[in-house]
């Protein structure tokens, strides 16, 4: 697990810079194969195109990428709203960047990270953890979420 914490505007700033820079690398990498999206012709998803998880509970996930576009990438924006369960992705990375408000988060080996706006914390594969606070955040997942590789722990 990783934090980056911000020291400064231009920290916050530069770290922004490189992480949409970074996922947009990794989107043209991953999705530029046959049958999927042709970077050439870029791709648009709305909000109203967006796939809702989790409405009427704690946590809600507005999904924008999905594994139906690519099996590399995922890309969601992740609203908490309280505490969360413990999960695990087995297949995936996942990293986080905290776009909004604060939270804290409990992993298997009982570390502990407390996150607000402007961090990112990247969260390997198979990595068992808790969270709670009141946050939204980029999520995105690589390879792409699938819900079958998500385990309660």
């Amino acid at each position: 697990m990783f934090l980056v914490h911000n020291y400064k505007l231009e920290d916050i700033f530069e770290c922004v810079l490189k992480f949409w820079y970074s996922l947009t690398c990794l989107i043209k990498q991953f999705l530029h194969k046959e049958g999927e999206i042709n970077m050439s012709t870029p791709k648009k998803v709305s909000y109203d195109e967006r796939v809702c998880r989790g409405e009427g509970t704690n946590y809600i996930i507005d999904n924008y990428i999905t594994g139906e576009l690519s099996q590399k990438v995922s890309l969601a924006i992740s609203h908490l709203r309280g505490e969360l369960w413990g999960t695990k992705n087995i297949e995936s990375d996942r990293v986080y960047y905290f776009i909004e408000g604060s939270g804290h988060f409990s992993f298997d080996d009982n570390s502990k990270i407390d996150v607000v706006k402007g961090d990112v914390l990247l969260i390997p594969a198979n990595i068992g953890y808790k969270m709670n606070g009141h946050f939204d955040a980029v999520l995105v997942n690589s390879p792409a979420f699938d819900i079958k590789n998500e385990v309660e722990v």
